[in-house]
This record gives structure tokens, sequence and C-alpha cells, in this order.
């Protein structure tokens, strides 16, 4: 079956996710974060992509993101999951795929969605068991100061 083909629009909002090759952990310690959002705000701002929140976890990502130009989306995250794949093949001395086959899109459609979205979000790190409150988990755009 053919994958389905999502058209990124200008001044769209996107529900942006991947997770490990069979589930398995994308992040071991806090310099692997680290380096992630790194890349992810620098090719944000290259291809003119706002990251309105984020939610890492050890084997997955949310990212929800605003596209501010008519391009952009496809680059940003194709290049942030590459340069991620070959610090992590590298630092631990593996070969291949890191993340589960192509990134997940789905539009953002309306404002009630996103709001469950960011909850849903938010929770996460606490349903996993790594914090008490979401504000406990450092990455989690819950504690970003661009926000």
């Amino acid at each position: 079956m053919p994958r389905r083909i999502l058209k990124f629009h200008e001044r769209g909002h996107y529900n942006i996710n991947n997770r490990g090759l069979q589930k398995k952990r994308i992040f071991f310690d806090k310099e692997d974060y680290r380096y992630f959002l790194k890349k992810m705000f620098k090719y944000g701002d290259k291809f003119s992509i706002d990251v309105v929140f984020y939610c890492l976890m050890p084997n997955h990502f949310h990212l929800i993101i605003r596209q501010n130009s008519a391009i952009g989306t496809i680059q940003f995250i194709s290049i942030v999951q590459l340069l991620y794949a070959k610090y992590f093949n590298k630092k631990y001395g593996r070969k291949g795929q890191v993340f589960e086959g192509r990134y997940r899109p789905k539009a953002i459609k309306d404002q009630k969605y996103m709001m469950q979205l960011i909850r849903y979000f938010m929770e996460n790190p606490v349903r996993a068991g790594l914090v008490k409150k979401p504000e406990d988990w450092e990455f989690l755009s819950f504690n970003a100061k661009l926000i």
C-alpha cells in the first residue's frame, strides 16, 4: 500500500513524531537529547519552522511545528533525523537505521486538537514513570524559555 502524502501549507501547524527502530531507545543521556534539540532549533530557523511544542522521550519524540513558508517541513525533519542518526551511530558505535522509518506527520486543523495533543504530550513522561509531574521532565517544552 503506498504511503499517504501530506501536503504541507504555509502557516500550517503539524504534529510530527517518530520513534526508535523496533521501539528501541534513541536517547540515552542528556547529551543525546541536547544534540537533537540543538539541531531541531538550528534547522527550524533555517527552514522557517517554529517549534511550537516538543516532547522528547527515551524511544520517541513528538513535535508540534508551524511552517512559516511555502516549503520547509520535509527538509527540516529529514535533516534533523539524518544528522541525529549519524551522531547516534557514531557515538554508540552502530550502523544503520535509528528511526522506525519515516516521520509521521499529521495536520493540526484547530486549536482544540492542538490543546489535546499538548496535554497528551505533557503527560507522556508521567505515564512512562520518568517523572511525577510534567514540569519535572527536562526535555519537554513546558520548560522551554522560548514559549
